[in-house]
């Protein structure tokens, strides 16, 4: 299918995304680095855009179970996603990417596309973001339309709005966050039943898991 970039807009009293994770945090979401008088450095390194103690803490929460926001994003899958791709299968992202882009930080070492030989995901996924937080200026993310332009700009987002893209061949990132506001964010993947490949071996460059059902994926049906 043709993935054209589309911000698509959600009931947040029902998929209360934000309130279920500052739960976590002493303060609003937008200013968890005054959670820590720690300094970050710039991230420059892929598979360490994930390593700082507010991402532990997230991670930390979903490995005891979490299911209040477990429910909740596979509620957001069946209800919201899966009626956009017109299947009777489809296959997702069975946790979603947290990201969390400080004040003077980088919150992705590297512009990419998702199916690049760095990242290795399969052909067929189609990308969403969601923030918890408003995502603007340079604490957003950038993307190119169409593959290979290089036409890069900012997408602007409120809490109550989601990206969906082709991440797969359009290559984006991040600048420097100078808005001196914290972004939070999910990104997730999803593939149309039709294009899912179970044979497909490359696995993910954090976690080492196969893009297979049963590791990086599970399955939903209408």
């Amino acid at each position: 299918m043709k993935i054209k970039e589309t911000i698509l807009k959600y009931d947040t009293n029902k998929y209360n995304f934000q309130e279920v994770v500052s739960k976590i945090y002493k303060s609003e979401l937008d200013q968890i680095h005054n959670d820590s008088d720690k300094e970050y450095n710039i991230v420059q390194y892929l598979g360490k855009d994930s390593d700082t103690i507010f991402h532990k803490v997230f991670y930390n929460k979903l490995r005891e179970g979490w299911p209040e926001l477990k429910d909740i994003y596979k509620d957001f899958i069946k209800e919201i996603i899966l009626p956009l791709i017109d299947e009777e299968r489809l296959v997702y992202q069975k946790t979603p990417t947290y990201r969390v882009h400080l004040p003077h930080n980088k919150v992705v070492s590297l512009w990419h596309k998702d199916g690049d030989e760095n990242h290795k995901h399969p052909n067929g996924e189609i990308n969403f973001i969601l923030p918890l937080t408003k995502a603007y200026d340079t604490n957003t993310v950038w993307i190119e339309s169409e593959p290979d332009l290089l036409d890069f700009h900012p997408v602007n987002m409120e809490y109550g709005e989601f990206l969906m893209f082709h991440g797969n061949q359009c290559t984006h990132g991040n600048k420097v966050n100078e808005t001196g506001k914290t972004r939070v964010s999910f990104d997730f993947r999803v593939i149309p039943g039709s294009e899912y490949d179970d044979h497909y071996n490359s696995k993910t460059i954090t976690t080492g898991q196969k893009y297979v059902i049963g590791e990086y994926y599970d399955v939903i049906n209408k």
